[in-house]
């Protein structure tokens, strides 16, 4: 296995283990440059239609996320209202919570990979969702792509907190495989054109090789380290593309001991979008959520006395109704609130998952968002 060589102001850290997959992911979709070289516009994509089906075994599901990297400059985009397919990179990412080799974990990620790369309906999925995310970012609508018969460039990424870079495999490529069979027997001729076949080959091996069908496929080591309250993100790219260290400190329970926060501060619920409801009475908890997030009491909501709360189950949601009052984090209260009051269809409160949570409760007192007050938290401590 190789060995995770820390930098001095790591050494002091423990590990402290992403709890699943699903936390990896939600981690990646809001700090997505750890998977590239440079800070670049970059469109995350976790929609169900869009993410391919593993044609190998159905316990693999569907590909946890992809990342769109855009090539292109913002203003730009936004004064002509066109992109292009050519300056865009699509990557597919699988991500796995324990070591990753080519059984564990290549071969889903080419699996994956060779789907988009063949499937006409995918790819134009994952177009159209681009222009839509693409449109509400920059505020526009009319986007059009100025190069429509392009075909998307499929790149990988396999993430993980460790890697087997010594084992060896000795099987056909092809093995299982029931789909886009011609992309696996390419592989293996590459491999076996390197000699690497008999002997066994690695995982290296078959990324190597993999680069040959596809213009990219990277290794990225990530990991989480503790010290009391303060985490830090560990990446690398093991290939040597890229090494990046990200440091979260912000504490929910430290704003109520700085005064940021009063345990009697009462919040009210503005929606996705931007309707006031004065009629949701929340208060902020002292406590820590999962992944250092805010716990929230919906005291009261005039007119109702039970709430269905969500709990998220892949390609949809799963409710459980409970009497008001409830707690629970920001994003499932938000999602709740929102279910509540009808203000998106099933389909959309799903597709939108990403958009709910601190940034939806209001303080009654001075019109602050509890999103503003994490950040000026942020700011206090440089």
């Amino acid at each position: 296995m190789a060995q995770l060589h820390y930098h001095r102001w790591v050494e002091r850290f423990i590990v402290d283990e992403f709890s699943s997959e699903d936390s990896m992911r939600d981690y990646l979709f809001s700090n997505p440059i750890l998977i590239f070289e440079e800070d670049t516009w970059v469109i995350p994509i976790v929609e169900e239609k869009c993410l391919p089906l593993s044609s190998l075994d159905k316990k693999y599901g569907r590909a946890d996320i992809i990342l769109c990297r855009i090539v292109e400059d913002t203003e730009q985009v936004k004064k002509q209202k066109k992109l292009s397919l050519s300056l865009i990179e699509s990557w597919i990412v699988e991500l796995k919570k324990e070591e990753a080799g080519y059984e564990n974990g290549f071969r889903q990620l080419f699996d994956y990979m060779t789907i988009v790369k063949n499937d006409n309906k995918i790819r134009e999925d994952i177009n159209n969702e681009i222009k839509n995310k693409v449109e509400k970012y920059l505020g526009i609508k009319g986007l059009q792509f100025k190069d429509p018969g392009t075909s998307l460039n499929v790149y990988g990424s396999l993430v993980a907190p460790s890697f087997d870079l010594i084992g060896r495999t000795r099987e056909s490529i092809s093995k299982n495989v029931k789909n886009y069979k011609k992309d696996y027997e390419d592989l293996g001729k590459v491999l076996k054109d390197k000699g690497k076949i008999d002997e066994g080959f690695t995982l290296i091996d078959t990324i190597n090789a993999a680069c040959k069908l596809f213009p990219y496929i990277s290794l990225i080591k990530l990991i989480r380290f503790k010290r009391g309250d303060e985490i830090i993100i560990y990446s690398e790219n093991i290939l040597g593309r890229k090494a990046v260290a990200q440091i979260s400190r912000i504490d929910p329970v430290e704003l109520f001991k700085n005064g940021t926060i009063k345990e009697d501060d009462i919040f009210y619920f503005r929606d996705d979008k931007g309707k006031e409801h004065n009629e949701v009475e929340c208060r902020v908890l002292n406590k820590r959520g999962p992944s250092h997030s805010f716990m929230i009491k919906i005291v009261a909501v005039k007119g109702y006395s039970n709430i269905s709360v969500p709990k998220w189950a892949k390609d949809h949601y799963d409710y459980k109704v409970q009497r008001i009052p409830i707690e629970n984090t920001a994003k499932t209260c938000s999602i709740a609130i929102h279910k509540l009051f009808e203000i998106y269809d099933e389909d959309e409160l799903f597709k939108y998952y990403w958009n709910f949570g601190e940034k939806n409760f209001v303080r009654k007192s001075d019109g602050n968002l509890l999103s503003e007050l994490r950040e000026q938290q942020r700011l206090k401590m440089g």
